[in-house]
C-alpha cells in the first residue's frame, strides 16, 4: 500500500506543468514558412525552459525555496513533526528536550584556557590578541558553571525517569 501511495504522489508531483509539453509547440503546428518555424522553435525552447525550471517543482522538492528565510517557521514545524511522528511510531510517551551549547566548556577546560591566555599576555603584553584571548577565556570560565548544572539536570532527569517506570 505504501508503494501505491508513493507512486500516486510521483504522478501528481509535476501536475502544474504536466499539460505543458514542448512537442505541443512544434514547427509542424504552424505554417511551413521559415519565420514561423523559427518562432515555433523558439517557443518550444521557452516551454522546455519553463518545464525544467524550479517553478514546476513541488514546494517540498524545491530546496532553494525551502531554505529561504521566510520558510524558517515551516522548517521548524517539519523538524518538530518528524520527531513527533517517530516518537509516536515507537510508542514513546514522554520526553525531555534540553537545548544547550557546545561552546560552553567544562570548568577544568575553561580554567586551562585562562592560564594559557594569562601566559600569552605575560609573554607579549603589548599584543591585543592576548588581551582579547584573556577576556574570552574569562567569559568562558564564568559560563562554565552551567556545564555542571546541565550535567546535574541530566542525571536527575534520568533518575526521575527510572522511578516513573
Amino acid at each position: 500500500m505504501h508503494d501505491e501511495k508513493d507512486h500516486s504522489m510521483q504522478q501528481l508531483r509535476h501536475r502544474n506543468c504536466a499539460s505543458i509539453r514542448p512537442e505541443s509547440v512544434s514547427a509542424s503546428n504552424h505554417s511551413p514558412n521559415e519565420a514561423d518555424g523559427s518562432k515555433a522553435t523558439g517557443r518550444a525552447s521557452r516551454v522546455r525552459g519553463l518545464i525544467e525550471s524550479s517553478t514546476c517543482l513541488q514546494a517540498d522538492e524545491d530546496l532553494a525555496f525551502l531554505r529561504r528565510p521566510e520558510m524558517c517557521g515551516i522548517r521548524l514545524q517539519l523538524d518538530y513533526w518528524k520527531t513527533e511522528e517517530s516518537l509516536q511510531r515507537h510508542a514513546i510517551g514522554h520526553t525531555i528536550v534540553v537545548y544547550g551549547s557546545t561552546r560552553i566548556p567544562a570548568p577544568a577546560t575553561a580554567r586551562r584556557r585562562v592560564r594559557l591566555a594569562q601566559r600569552m599576555l605575560r609573554e607579549q603584553p603589548d599584543r591585543t590578541e592576548g588581551q582579547h584571548a584573556l577576556r574570552a577565556a574569562m567569559h568562558q570560565l564564568e559560563r562554565s558553571r552551567y556545564y555542571e548544572v546541565a550535567r546535574e539536570l541530566g542525571l536527575r532527569s534520568s533518575q526521575g525517569l527510572r522511578m516513573v517506570k
